[in-house]
């Protein structure tokens, strides 16, 4: 068995949690139109895959890593995080787009429809930018962590568009 280990993708890489719908499967499709190595996740896995597998056929020069994960449990963002550090040398962009969007009444949401919100867009976006700081501080390229969690099912994807125009320290 060969232990020698893999040399790791070089190159601008974008992250997105919630990848595989709406805004954040739009947002994939417009870093990887950027040239980006871009990972994906989100809680479905074939859901997931079915966005990687159309971004490569629209693409084929993408390249596309879709890692199912539930941002709301410590153990798959750490598995998350471990697996995008072994498998590129630095991280450009973080797209923390996982969202869940409340829509009833603020006396018909149950303390339980909180929770889930919170998890998912506050501390789900905390663990997973926490986990991804060296990585993002080791990029010699592009810096940026963009928060779209808490509108997550109305932003539209040209809002992220500054996102990707080069500034005085950036450069695409």
């Amino acid at each position: 068995m060969d232990n020698t280990p893999k040399p790791k993708v070089t190159g601008k890489t974008a992250v997105i949690t919630g990848g595989s719908q709406g805004s954040g499967r739009e947002t994939a499709f417009l870093f990887a139109r950027k040239g980006y190595n871009v990972v994906i996740c989100a809680r479905e896995p074939a859901r997931l895959q079915s966005v990687a597998d159309e971004i490569v056929k629209a693409i084929p020069t993408a390249s596309v890593l879709a890692i199912p994960t539930d941002i709301t449990q410590r153990d798959s963002v750490d598995d998350f995080i471990d697996i995008i550090s072994d498998t590129y040398e630095s991280v450009s962009v973080l797209v923390n787009n996982a969202g869940v969007c409340l829509s009833g009444s603020f006396a018909d949401t149950t303390l339980e429809d909180w929770d889930s919100q919170v998890a998912v867009n506050l501390m789900g976006a905390v663990m997973v930018t926490q986990g991804l700081l060296e990585p993002l501080t080791e990029s010699k390229t592009i810096h940026h962590s963009l928060d779209a969690s808490a509108g997550a099912r109305t932003i539209h994807p040209l809002l992220l568009m500054p996102v990707l125009e080069p500034g005085p320290s950036t450069s695409l």
